[in-house]
């Protein structure tokens, strides 16, 4: 998710920001605390033990005028969610409290692409927008290449 501001902001030391299910249930919760040092299992590795195989990630990343928000996890297919963010998350600004402000809907089901090739295209029009996002859709114990 990214979030756009009129000047680069700031990560405070605080807050978070929820994602919830139209019914109100908790998807997933980055707090601002724990943003630079946060764990997440990436396209769903698994260690020799048989346990996730979790690495250290930045969930929420400023670039320029954006922040940038990495959810611990995938959201389920087919839902309507609403994002909301405390007003410390972000120095100077006052956050997102209402669940109609920003919403978005997940698709129907899990992408497939066609072939053995994915695209990654920030603008929307390929198969992922994100890198993470392509890795992420990998299943478990894959062995195509």
């Amino acid at each position: 998710m990214k979030i756009t501001f009129p000047a680069a902001p700031t990560l405070g030391s605080s807050g978070a920001i929820e994602i919830r299910r139209a019914d109100g249930a908790l998807a997933d919760r980055i707090e601002a605390a724990t943003a630079k040092t946060d764990k997440k299992n990436i396209g769903r590795a698994i260690s020799d033990t048989g346990l996730p195989h979790d690495r250290s990630h930045e969930s929420i990343m400023i670039d320029g005028n954006s922040a940038n928000v990495y959810l611990h996890r995938q959201v389920d297919h087919g839902q309507d969610y609403y994002v909301t963010v405390d007003p410390d998350v972000f120095t100077g600004f006052d956050g997102v409290s209402d669940a109609r402000t920003w919403r978005f809907k997940t698709r129907k089901q899990p992408h497939r692409p066609a072939g053995s090739r994915l695209k990654v295209s920030a603008s929307g029009d390929g198969d992922f927008c994100t890198v993470q996002g392509a890795i992420d859709a990998v299943p478990t114990g894959n062995q195509r290449r």
